[in-house]
């Protein structure tokens, strides 16, 4: 699937967010605008639509950008570790000796209740508030940068990680 968003809206929406924010975050606003154009498809809206989302969820205040951060890691690390949690606890039959295994132990032991949360973040507009401002970065720009990097650039990184592909939900489904 290609992004229905071409240069010119790319171009029109950095330049609105460097107009509203000056130019000293122009880089992180170019990479967090390419990036949310590169995971963006017709579901998610037309043109329009991807401009109002970008110009209305970009963070531009440094503070701001940190609480967003935090706010974000600990839902993540509840999510995460909530599904990890419940795959595990599914999979106790199977790994502990607890009775005999009965076939639907392994139907539950090979269900992933998590799954579904990256296309949910999609849906829902998390991914691209978290692709636009914590972009990722190359292995070649992480090697590059990285050893000037603070210990919250790094964690901003990896955030930025979470979402630089989108594997469309059709083809999940037989995960």
């Amino acid at each position: 699937m290609t992004s229905p968003i071409d240069e010119s809206t790319i171009q029109a929406t950095i330049e609105k967010l460097i107009e509203n924010f000056g130019s000293g975050d122009s880089s992180l606003i170019d990479k967090g605008v390419r990036q949310v154009a590169a995971l963006w498809r017709d579901s998610d809206g037309d043109r329009e639509e991807f401009n109002s989302f970008v110009v209305g969820h970009f963070v531009g205040d440094p503070a701001e950008r940190e609480l967003v951060f935090e706010k974000i890691s600990r839902n993540m690390e509840i999510l995460y570790g909530h599904f990890n949690k419940m795959v595990l606890d599914l999979q106790v039959p199977l790994h502990l000796d607890v009775g005999p295994i009965h076939p639907i132990d392994h139907v539950f032991g090979a269900y992933s209740p998590g799954v579904h949360l990256s296309e949910d973040f999609y849906q829902n507009k998390i991914a691209f508030t978290i692709a636009l401002n914590f972009p990722p970065y190359s292995l070649a720009e992480k090697s590059k940068l990285g050893p000037s990097w603070s210990r919250k650039q790094w964690a901003y990184a990896r955030l930025g990680d979470m979402f630089t592909s989108r594997v469309p939900q059709e083809l999940k489904k037989d995960y």
